[in-house]
């Protein structure tokens, strides 16, 4: 299998779902994480229970909100829990309700990409967006981003019981450039 970046859109759902604490929720089942995790249920699906036999990387999304940072500390500390190095990526200014909230947001993002993901593809990570959680505008950002730095996005069928994927193979080398120019 070749390694990973899973870049997951995350949000407060957890903190909706489940009273447990940080260290409490880490050490949860599968079954108990995906119930209370649309974040985690999307990327239980995607390693149909080998978490083990998987030493990927994860970047969680997020607006930079206290609320959405403690789910995400969740989310994290179980990722960690099953073996998963992960890295948070907080989005300033997605709160606020701006209408420049989402060029804001994608230009956030699309630096990150940027630098960082261009070192994964040289180690030939498969790149994996899952846009499972989180807000709308953070969905928004990951699904027009996509196109441009995604191998591929999984997403949640209607009844949770699979993902489906989307592969993403053509605009990205032409894609890139004028996407930077535009968001510089």
């Amino acid at each position: 299998h070749d390694p990973q970046m899973v870049i997951t859109a995350c949000g407060r759902q957890l903190l909706r779902s489940s009273n447990l604490s940080t260290p409490e929720f880490s050490v949860c089942d599968e079954e108990m994480a995906s119930r209370c995790s649309p974040e985690l249920h999307s990327l239980n699906q995607l390693y149909q229970g080998s978490w083990k036999n998987h030493l990927d990387k994860h970047a969680l999304l997020f607006s930079d909100t206290p609320e959405d940072r403690r789910a995400i500390e969740c989310v994290a500390a179980w990722l960690r829990h099953q073996g998963q190095f992960v890295e948070l990526l907080p989005l300033t200014g997605l709160d606020q309700g701006s209408n420049n909230a989402l060029e804001l947001g994608m230009k956030q993002f699309a630096n990150w990409c940027g630098k960082s993901l261009a070192n994964y593809r040289l180690h030939e990570f498969q790149i994996i967006f899952n846009p499972a959680g989180g807000s709308r505008l953070l969905n928004a950002i990951m699904q027009t981003m996509a196109p441009f730095y995604a191998t591929e996005s999984i997403y949640l069928v209607e009844d949770g019981s699979a993902i489906t994927r989307l592969e993403f193979p053509g605009i990205k080398a032409k894609g890139g450039a004028l996407l930077d120019r535009h968001l510089s």
